[in-house]
């Protein structure tokens, strides 16, 4: 670092000094620029307000220091307030679109069975164990296990508080995914400590195989019939789900007869619905009595339900196209399976009973719990608005005359992420993003230069708070610790042989502060312009981190006095031996022809791998059940709707 030194004669420069630094006689000359900005006027003034006055205690230097404080405040604060913004509303986004987070169902069993049972013995004080249902999802407690006999309304005092001790590993990803209780998707989960709702995912991915589960939380049920029907007798009793042994309520975040309801009116209300679109003659029996009654649903009748929770699990009305194109009404316009379902009878009353069940007050809308209202709203919202276009022309399989054209339908924001993937929005990003790095390489060399003069420029240790004069009649009394002897005022001299230990030490302080914000600022602002989603905003949000940069040449140009700016100007810039090897790979010229585009199209390629086509893919899963990993497209094949039509045929028929 920068020797102590006591000032000596600057006719002889070739004189033995303490002011010389210690450093190889070949060591390169370097020069600290001068430019217009409040950084350069920081190190130069004290320097010159000194030889003016014999003290830099002036209220230029105090100006000098407010503008750098000020040009702090400013950077800091510009980039905090538009970078945060944008960051968390990116990351609200993910975090509600798609949970990735968990990748095992046993890491869910050691963090909740392990730590739930030690916060369940903290909370004995308030009578909660463990969640036996869905009704307590939101107050801390975890799911219990149930025993024979605990029914939904039971006190907790009578619950097993090793609840999750014989839960499978399909019912623990479930739980990751439910909407409330279960720490997944669609749900708000409590935070114990501070008591903050934390919004959950519409969709979970599992980080082994890559599959995304996008589906409402009450499709969760349709593949749980063993542990709704306990006694496997093939009916599901309105007992049994008020009982909810396997506590799937408190797992899923829906009351399990509250589903139990849910499906016997969708039955209901299906078969009406059938009746009354049914051609001339045919005859539609009613489901039986017990699904009438909300007592008892058998398994062919749940059946039926799971397919109406299939179709409900699609976005938007406008789908319907795609799913007659995809194969899903063949079974019911096979005239062998009776054409009884919703009055299907050719592709436009197949599209017609699709309609019905997700329009706006559908049919869906009537027969599903509450939760998938505000499921379909929060996908709504997340997907954004519908865009239509031109789809291709579907042909009815069991009648060649029978053709139609479709509409086919994608969402906004689904559109918007599809183009930040396009080769064009990349390469305009990759060159901004190489603008930017090249404005924070500039910056950075500046602080090495710094760095490298507070290491090799000669300091005195003086400390000329005050003239020189009144500083001499002080020491007199207090003795030399006041300060080493001040030099003669040299009033027309221009260059700076040496600065004084106090503007040492604010000088590394400076260099500090401009490393930790050019550290911060090439943080946030490369996040910054990947969060941008159209070219003009990735433009101008581009030219506004220019000008965040830019702030201490404004700062000095508008409020530094015009004679101030003259001195300083025929003041010398100050040259000294330069510690910084002279490699051609630190060049300035090499980062920015080599290093930087190299960077910016790493970054730009690391974006999209894992940032923009999870997304994508989590989007694509949500709003249109389309994509490899995404289990809505996968469940329900061409195969099993075949089996699903035929079935529900003969129920509707023979019944």
């Amino acid at each position: 670092m920068a020797t102590d030194a006591q000032p000596t004669p600057v006719d002889d420069p070739d004189a033995p000094s303490e002011t010389t630094p210690l450093q190889e006689a070949s060591a390169d000359e370097a020069t600290m620029k001068k430019s217009e900005s409040v950084y350069t006027f920081m190190i130069y003034i004290a320097p010159l307000e000194r030889k003016r006055y014999g003290h830099f205690m002036t209220h230029t230097t105090f100006l000098a220091f407010g503008l750098f404080a000020l040009n702090v405040v400013l950077q800091v604060t510009l980039t905090f307030i538009a970078g945060s913004s944008i960051l968390e509303s990116q990351k609200s986004f993910v975090e509600t679109l798609v949970d990735d987070k968990v990748a095992a169902a046993d890491i869910d069993h050691l963090v909740h069975g392990q730590w739930g049972h030690v916060r369940g013995m903290f909370k004995k004080e308030k009578g909660i164990k463990c969640c036996p249902d869905a009704s307590c999802y939101n107050t801390g407690a975890i799911c219990c296990k149930k025993g024979t006999g605990t029914s939904h309304r039971a006190h907790t005092h009578g619950i097993l508080p090793h609840h999750r001790a014989n839960r499978t590993e399909e019912s623990l990803m479930q739980a990751l995914r439910s909407p409330h209780g279960g720490g997944g998707k669609g749900h708000q989960e409590h935070d114990e400590e501070g008591g903050e709702q934390l919004s959950q995912a519409l969709c979970h991915r599992n980080t082994k195989t890559g599959d995304i589960d996008c589906s409402p939380m009450s499709a969760a049920f349709v593949k749980n019939w063993d542990k709704l029907d306990v006694n496997k007798d093939g009916i599901w009793s309105l007992e049994e789900a008020q009982e909810d042994e396997a506590n799937l309520g408190c797992q899923l975040g829906v009351p399990t007869e509250d589903i139990f309801r849910s499906a016997c009116r969708g039955i209901e209300v299906d078969t009406k619905d059938s009746r009354e679109f049914a051609l001339p003659g045919v005859k539609i029996a009613h489901p039986p009595k017990s699904v009438r009654d909300r007592r008892a649903i058998p398994l062919r009748f749940f059946k039926w339900w799971s397919g109406l929770v299939a179709i409900c699990s699609s976005s938007d009305m406008a789908q319907c196209g795609k799913l007659v194109a995809e194969g899903v009404f063949d079974g019911t316009l096979n005239p062998s399976n009776g054409r009884v379902r919703g009055g299907v009878r050719d592709l436009n009353t197949a599209i017609g009973y699709c309609t019905r069940l997700l329009r706006t007050g559908g049919i869906c809308e009537e027969v599903m719990p509450g939760t998938y209202v505000l499921y379909h709203a929060r996908v709504k919202e997340k997907c954004g608005g519908p865009i239509y276009s031109s789809g291709p022309r579907i042909a009815n399989p069991f009648d060649p005359h029978d053709v139609m054209g479709t509409v086919s339908v994608t969402f906004e924001t689904q559109e918007t992420y599809s183009a930040l993937s396009s080769p064009a929005f990349e390469f305009f990003l990759v060159l901004v993003i190489i603008m930017w790095f090249t404005n924070l390489t500039e910056e950075s060399k500046d602080i090495i230069n710094l760095a490298d003069m507070c290491w090799n420029f000669p300091v005195e240790n003086c400390f000329p708070f005050m003239h020189p004069n009144a500083a001499h009649r002080v020491s007199v009394h207090l003795g030399s610790w006041v300060g080493a002897r001040e030099p003669e005022l040299d009033m027309g001299a221009k260059d700076i042989k040496a600065i004084s230990r106090p503007h040492h030490m604010t000088l590394l302080c400076m260099l500090m502060v401009r490393g930790i914000l050019v550290a911060y600022m090439a943080y946030v602002g490369t996040l910054f312009l990947l969060m941008n989603h159209t070219y003009l905003d990735l433009l101008l949000n581009a030219v506004a981190l220019a000008f965040v940069f830019d702030i201490d040449d404004f700062l000095y140009a508008q409020l530094v006095s015009e004679e101030t700016k003259e001195e300083l100007d025929e003041v010398n810039p100050i040259r000294f031996h330069s510690s910084q090897p002279n490699w051609w790979i630190l060049r300035k010229q090499f980062f920015g022809l080599l290093i930087v585009p190299i960077a910016a199209m790493v970054i730009v390629y690391l974006n999209e791998k894992y940032r923009q086509q999870p997304i994508l893919e989590a989007l694509r899963c949500l709003c249109e059940q389309e994509g490899k990993h995404c289990k809505d497209a996968t469940s329900f094949d061409r195969h099993w709707w075949t089996r699903y039509w035929k079935e529900t045929a003969l129920l509707i028929s023979h019944v």
